[in-house]
């Protein structure tokens, strides 16, 4: 049964069943940091 990054044991592998967070390896790897958002007003005339 999978844990999620939280310590939680869950059914799924790619979501938490408890408290809904995405499990590690489902995607990105662990440790991974996602890019920033982009800056305010981008893709707008």
């Amino acid at each position: 049964m999978p844990t999620c990054p939280n310590g939680h044991q869950s059914g799924s592998d790619d979501w938490c069943e408890v408290c809904g967070h995405r499990m590690t390896g489902a995607g990105a790897p662990a440790g991974a940091v996602p890019p920033p958002p982009p800056p305010p007003g981008y893709g707008y005339p």
